[in-house]
């Protein structure tokens, strides 16, 4: 795959994810990034008609012991896969990945 995108033309950098924040930064990464409330984080914002299935994997994304998604809707025959928490731990792995610089503490 790298070797096709080089010789397409593109520039290829790869960076390895080496650790996953902890659930409790990446909750307060995503808290800073979504209240729009620190000058250095970037302004994420989603369309509730373009985006209904992550708006609600975010809404459905109950937090349980040491803040920890409750995993159960992804395999709960009633919920639509689209809906359930997958698209929110998406979102917060995506975020931790994008803006490194942010702590979740801003």
């Amino acid at each position: 795959m790298i070797a096709e995108l080089r010789a397409a033309g593109w520039v290829v950098i790869l960076r390895v994810l080496k650790t996953n924040r902890e659930h409790k930064d990446r909750f307060g990464l995503i808290d800073s990034i979504l209240a729009e409330g620190g000058t250095r984080l970037p302004r994420v914002r989603f369309n509730q008609n373009t985006c209904k299935a992550l708006i609600i994997s975010m809404q459905s994304s109950p937090v349980i012991g040491d803040m920890k998604n409750d995993k159960s809707s992804e395999g709960s025959a009633s919920v639509q896969q689209e809906n359930s928490t997958r698209l929110s731990d998406c979102l917060q792995k995506s975020c931790g990945v994008q803006f490194p610089w942010i702590d979740g503490r801003t």
